[in-house]
């Protein structure tokens, strides 16, 4: 009884050196590296885990990515950190870490892949760095109670980037955003208003799809091209300013309706009813 009873013992102190490692304290990483790339603990999944700290270095070789899958459904970590260097997470690198209510990125990242942050359902704020490009498909897809995202810097926001992050109600779109991809906040429904950038050209089919709490959209100078359904079932949206004298509707690639200098409310109403099943155009 007293060899079992420090055999358990002796396996607690373990876990406890384990967590403490892992958590990013002193001794040796336990991640592992391939190129430059980390692509999971060194061992063996670690169930006590409550910290990822991904760092520039690791035992002197530079860091400039997270691979895929590398932490999916680490189900216990409460915070993500990673350190100036990397460069990109790759596709479902944390999907479900479904406890992880910290993340912290920074502002080298270019990249973030499809399904990276999936299901992380505790994330209630996320800021994105300066040096982001892309966010990719379904980057942060299921993110139930994540209610702010701060975009510094994107060119492109995925497919379904924030799908049903049904409590978001601010998004902070980058300045030099260019598309926006297909139902990329679809089922958003607490938020509110949108504000597109100059740089904005397009916007996907049900990009906005079932945001119920939104009621009002701006779209750049520089806006082309809306897909079909984009605002659907959009029931409070009261005003889309879009500055462009002629806007043309188009069904399976067939120019068939145009209108001129339509007001902000009236163009609401008709991408909330008839016109949503066309995708809009400022030229022919």
């Amino acid at each position: 009884m007293k060899n079992k009873f420090i055999a358990m013992l002796f396996t607690l102190v373990m876990a406890v050196v384990a967590v403490a490692s892992i958590a990013g304290c002193a001794g040796d990483t336990p991640f592992a590296v391939i190129d430059g790339e980390v692509v999971g603990f060194a061992t063996y999944r670690e169930p006590f885990v409550e910290k990822i700290h991904i760092p520039a270095t690791i035992n002197g070789e530079k860091i400039v990515g997270v691979a895929a899958n590398a932490f999916d459904d680490c189900n216990n970590v409460q915070e993500i950190v990673i350190d100036e260097g990397v460069t990109y997470v790759a596709d479902q690198a944390f999907r479900g870490c479904s406890n992880a209510s910290k993340l912290s990125l920074p502002n080298s990242l270019q990249t973030i892949g499809k399904s990276a942050f999936a299901d992380c359902t505790s994330l209630q704020t996320v800021t994105l760095g300066s040096g982001l490009e892309t966010i990719g498909d379904f980057a942060f897809d299921g993110c139930k109670f994540l209610r702010e995202v701060v975009i510094s810097s994107a060119t492109a926001i995925g497919e379904g980037a924030f799908y049903d992050c049904a409590q978001l109600t601010s998004v902070n779109l980058p300045s030099n955003l260019v598309t926006v991809g297909k139902s990329a906040f679809y089922n958003c429904s607490n938020l509110t208003q949108l504000v597109f950038p100059y740089t904005t050209t397009a916007v996907g089919e049900m990009a906005f799809c079932g945001c119920t709490s939104l009621t009002n959209v701006t779209f750049g100078a520089s806006f082309a091209t809306l897909g079909s359904y984009a605002f659907s079932n959009c029931t409070n949206l009261q005003s889309v300013s879009w500055f462009q004298p002629t806007l043309y509707l188009y069904q399976s690639g067939v120019m068939c309706k145009a209108y001129q200098n339509v007001n902000a409310y009236s163009l609401a109403q008709m991408l909330k009813d008839e016109g949503k099943a066309y995708v809009w155009k400022s030229s022919n």
